[in-house]
């Protein structure tokens, strides 16, 4: 692995142990790549990164996750769990993710009543039995119309969720395809960093910093260190 891995938008993290303070470091430089870079942002304007992205500059994991839940239990932050591959989670700042919900909802007295629950509650699941504590089974079947509940697999259950993030999951898998044929195409199935970070994806609105920071989270690719850089090996 590399022994200093430079940071989407300048800046870069050096060897040794890593902090608290990495991992919000990171998290802001992948949230900078999003606003910045992703053309994505014009359809979908909610911040989205995903969990597994900052592992392409933290090895140590569990300093990560252990971060980002008390980043979530102190309200920063909501975590969001998508069903992409094996259940994956997104990362949303708390006050961007109520101020994205309110506007022009459906029913705004309902999503203002469930935005003030958000607040209070850091789960990403909800039960039936919690939500019947504050409405009626008509709003949570509206709640669910207005994409900020999803069913899950067990009966009664539900994950939180983000209007419209459809259309984030739809490019963040398409930019995915894209990048790893790249590289399946390419000699030994792998291509420097910086090279592959100068192409564009036309299939994604992300940028190609974006899926490649998800690629090594989701151990798609492995990094490599040549006498050129950083090099990227697509996993078969």
């Amino acid at each position: 692995m590399c022994a200093k891995r430079s940071l989407p938008g300048g800046g870069s993290l050096g060897p040794g142990k890593k902090s608290r303070l990495d991992v919000d470091l990171v998290m802001m430089k992948i949230r900078q790549e999003y606003n910045e870079r992703c053309s994505c942002r014009k359809n979908f304007k909610l911040c989205t990164i995903m969990q597994h992205m900052l592992y392409a500059y933290i090895d140590n994991r569990t300093l990560v996750d252990r971060r980002i839940n008390e980043l979530v239990e102190s309200g920063r932050l909501r975590a969001i769990r998508l069903g992409i591959q094996d259940e994956e989670t997104a990362l949303v700042d708390l006050e961007e993710y109520v101020q994205f919900c309110l506007i022009k909802p459906k029913n705004l007295a309902l999503m203002e009543k469930f935005v003030g629950m958000v607040n209070l509650h850091p789960s990403q699941v909800y039960t039936r039995e919690e939500l019947s504590e504050v409405f009626s089974e008509k709003d949570v079947s509206e709640l669910v119309q207005m994409g900020v509940l999803t069913r899950r697999n067990i009966i009664g259950s539900y994950w939180l969720s983000v209007p419209g993030i459809g259309k984030f999951v739809k490019s963040l898998e398409k930019g995915r395809k894209a990048l790893q044929l790249h590289l399946r195409r390419s000699k030994f199935k792998q291509l420097l960093r910086t090279s592959l970070e100068e192409k564009k994806f036309s299939q994604s609105n992300l940028s190609s910093t974006f899926l490649i920071d998800d690629a090594i989270g989701i151990d798609a690719v492995t990094v490599v260190e040549s006498t050129c850089g950083a090099m990227l090996r697509l996993n078969d």
